[in-house]
């Protein structure tokens, strides 16, 4: 499953079964380095219309400390 925000399937946000690494093993093997590329190569079940400010990107600590501390 993979969370669908402003129509981009979101990588980060999504449950992957170990069935899905020989795709990225033959994806990767064949010089594809584009995770959203294996996910054209599953059945993926979206999961379609994540509000986007349900969401916040969170990189560094610095961004962790930032969301945490508040507006």
């Amino acid at each position: 499953a993979v969370a669908l925000v402003d129509g981009v399937r979101q990588v980060q946000l999504a449950c992957w079964t170990r069935r899905a690494l020989e795709a990225v093993e033959q994806a990767l093997a064949v010089g594809r380095r584009s995770i959203q590329t294996v996910l054209d190569d599953l059945d993926v079940c979206v999961v379609a219309d994540v509000p986007a400010g349900q969401l916040i990107d969170l990189d560094t600590p610095a961004d962790v400390d930032r969301y945490a501390s508040g507006p």
